[in-house]
């Protein structure tokens, strides 16, 4: 638990999405070109893939979750493996200041215990990261986001595993106590092709 998250582009040497497919189930898309519920498959999923991966939508050309892209994300937290999805993005924090946030979505009841979650939820908080726990709702109702960072300072400061995975259990047990709702697409007149794939509603 040494590592802290750097600035990351483009897509890890040696990875690529292969079989994994969370991306076209999990997430919430509200975008003029596709529209999609959380936890419901795209309309285009066919067995092998994407069944217009050729004109997919910008929205999706432009998502690479944080396996794809991070190499501080290790390579046992593949999605489709591991139940853990990382979305990383840039958001403004409080005080209206761009800040690098990564949220992990636990998208089954064993990814919290999968390997290397720890360490890279640790990464980001002491990279400074805005990290957050996701606990996806019912399919096509929204998720519960909790941020870590505030919570996590002193195991991550003392490089505590199993002080990182208590807190992170805790989080969840909270989360999932959580009132949810039923998502609303929102986007009206965003230009064709903005990227808008999010997993909190």
């Amino acid at each position: 638990m040494d590592d802290e998250a750097p600035v990351e582009t483009g897509v890890v040497a040696g990875r690529a999405c292969g079989p994994c497919m969370v991306c076209c189930i999990a997430p919430t898309i509200d975008d003029p070109e596709l529209k999609k519920l959380p936890g419901h498959p795209c309309p285009n999923l066919r067995n092998a893939g994407c069944g217009i991966y050729p004109s997919r939508p910008r929205t999706c050309r432009a998502f690479h979750c944080g396996w794809l892209s991070a190499r501080w994300i290790g390579e046992t937290l593949r999605p489709d493996k591991s139940g853990v999805l990382v979305v990383l993005n840039t958001k403004p924090d409080a005080n209206g200041t761009p800040e690098r946030t990564a949220s992990f979505a636990l998208l089954t009841r064993a990814a919290l215990n999968a390997q290397g979650l720890a360490e890279a939820v640790a990464a980001a908080v002491a990279g400074k990261v805005g990290a957050y726990m996701l606990i996806p709702g019912a399919p096509g109702f929204t998720a519960t986001q909790i941020r870590l960072n505030e919570r996590l300072a002193d195991p991550v400061r003392r490089k505590d595993k199993a002080g990182v995975l208590r807190v992170l259990k805790q989080v969840r047990a909270e989360a999932r106590t959580a009132e949810s709702r039923p998502v609303v697409f929102t986007s009206r007149d965003r230009g064709v092709g903005e990227r808008n794939a999010e997993l909190p509603a």
